[in-house]
């Protein structure tokens, strides 16, 4: 009854540029409160940054370990993963194990750290972000109960014009990118 209550309504997405994220201080509240599902920050990383990271993705300058995550006939491409997700995929349809998220994660963390510039930390940056729209509430990722560390991110490689649909809940939606 639920799933199909849920199915019966639009996804309720709110888009923000970064440079507009001050109008937004509540925006995590939102989401907890049920008043929006998805909330997209486009552009909180200084897109300097992010043209060299993925620079040095395509251009090989940094060894990487890629993930496969959906299968072609799933989405009609696959899109390449640096992380591992705890949400389901193509080729996962119950998401990982938190075991295996942690100890996967560690060693992406180390690689996606290796794609930016050394006095960058996109877990800070990460949490600067979120603070900014969580109401003056402070932000921190947590630990697991066994001191493991979660990862914040995923870096995706996708061909250009591809798209990532919205993961949420019992179902899925398209969502177009600006890249």
């Amino acid at each position: 009854m639920i799933a199909t209550e849920f199915l019966k309504r639009m996804v309720r997405v709110i888009e923000i540029d970064f440079a507009q994220i001050e109008d937004f201080p509540m925006a995590l509240e939102d989401l907890y409160l049920d008043q929006i599902d998805v909330l997209l920050v486009r552009r909180a990383f200084c897109p300097k940054r992010s043209r060299l990271a993925d620079s040095r993705a395509e251009s090989g300058a940094v060894d990487l370990e890629w993930l496969q995550t959906n299968s072609s006939e799933i989405d009609g491409e696959n899109i390449r993963v640096l992380g591992v997700s705890l949400t389901p995929s193509g080729k996962s349809p119950t998401g990982q194990s938190l075991d295996t998220y942690l100890d996967k994660n560690r060693l992406y963390r180390e690689m996606i750290d290796r794609l930016f510039d050394p006095s960058f930390n996109p877990q800070h940056e990460i949490e600067r972000v979120l603070g900014k729209i969580s109401g003056g509430r402070p932000v921190e990722i947590p630990c697991s109960i066994d001191g493991r560390s979660y990862i914040p991110y995923t870096v995706r490689s996708l061909h250009h014009g591809q798209g990532i649909g919205i993961h949420h809940d019992i179902t899925s939606s398209y969502l177009p990118t600006n890249h």
